[in-house]
């Protein structure tokens, strides 16, 4: 059920053709749903409403619904929502299934396709003697290049430069995904077997994903951005988030009830750890509350008793990259842990070596 595309000047022609050939093989669903992350949400809202008129004017009957909420991972399916709906098809656009629910997905009656999408961005000439020479600086043994999806092509050509080069450049394979693929909550997994010889290229756009490897692995990590053709050491960056969790979690010692925030219309309360969460804190005898909601922002947590430490059962990110905008400590499960004494701050987050 996956399905790749290049995003280029035809982008929208060739998702279109890609989702015609998916109703086509798929002729007895009569309702579907597309949902996509957010620069292609609505791209091809117009090319979606002149693909159901062709489709009508056929004699399919067929109903195409699009879901009007971007979609920032294969993590953030509206999985309740659907399971309400119905629909015989959901088909989501921009990014590859996530691997440790996509079983949970396959056992509902909705057939469930994913298509990612491929920029077609090049490592520039001046982009790459910036990597060479920071390579060269670091002397590092052992590269290892990993990349958003987005940023499959763009990697791989960095991957042929640097092994044209005569460095020892591989891509680890992360379970489920593909080789050199990155999540941004499962940087952790990366097994490293010579650490204090080896360096992480991280081909993506913003932060999240580099900041991600580095925070995880304790491993220099230089970010490399060819869409903005900027390149980026993630060190001082690591360093101060390092700082912010570590003084969140002293924080969090102040408090004695916990505010458990499950994420709705999402399977990411199975990847936040909700059944564990629970599990430890009756474990404990810590006392808490369960709320419920679509998104987690600044105005649900100022809605949560003062006296309750917040701990989302929902992507592990939030408590970190967002920790900034909360007017108190807001934890992930790893960190709850943390608290609790019952894992060590550094082998969670590692220092950089």
């Amino acid at each position: 059920m996956l399905k790749n595309v290049s995003r280029s000047e035809s982008t929208e022609e060739n998702i279109i053709n890609l989702l015609k050939r998916i109703l086509d093989r798929n002729r007895f669903a009569k309702r579907i749903v597309i949902e996509a992350s957010e620069p292609y949400l609505f791209k091809i809202s117009d090319s979606i409403g002149s693909l159901k008129d062709e489709l009508g004017d056929s004699g399919r009957d067929i109903e195409i619904i699009i879901n009007g909420t971007p979609r920032y991972g294969s993590c953030d399916i509206d999985i309740q929502y659907y399971q309400y709906l119905k629909p015989d098809l959901v088909i989501h656009i921009g990014h590859t299934p996530f691997p440790h629910s996509f079983k949970k997905l396959r056992i509902q009656k909705t057939k469930f396709y994913f298509i990612p999408v491929f920029d077609d961005v090049n490592i520039s000439d001046e982009l790459a003697s910036q990597v060479f020479k920071y390579v060269e600086d670091l002397k590092a043994d052992h590269i290892n290049i990993v990349y958003s999806i987005q940023y499959k092509k763009a990697a791989e050509s960095l991957l042929k430069l640097l092994l044209h080069r005569g460095y020892n450049v591989k891509m680890p394979r992360l379970p489920g995904m593909i080789q050199g693929q990155i999540l941004g909550c499962l940087n952790h997994q990366l097994q490293i077997s010579n650490p204090d010889k080896t360096i992480f290229i991280v081909v993506s756009s913003g932060i999240f994903h580099a900041l991600g490897v580095s925070l995880y692995t304790g491993i220099p990590t230089i970010l490399i951005d060819p869409f903005n053709n900027k390149i980026t050491d993630m060190s001082k960056l690591s360093n101060k988030y390092r700082s912010l969790i570590a003084w969140n979690i002293y924080r969090a010692s102040n408090y004695q009830r916990f505010a458990v925030i499950v994420v709705k219309d999402s399977h990411q309360p199975f990847i936040g750890g909700l059944p564990h969460i629970l599990r430890i804190l009756k474990k404990h005898n810590l006392k808490y509350s369960i709320y419920h909601s679509e998104r987690i922002d600044e105005n649900l947590i100022n809605l949560i008793p003062k006296n309750e430490i917040p701990v989302i059962a929902g992507c592990p990110r939030i408590a970190i990259d967002d920790l900034t905008r909360f007017n108190r400590p807001v934890l992930n499960f790893e960190q709850l842990l943390i608290l609790l004494g019952l894992k060590d701050f550094n082998e969670v987050y590692p220092p950089l070596k």
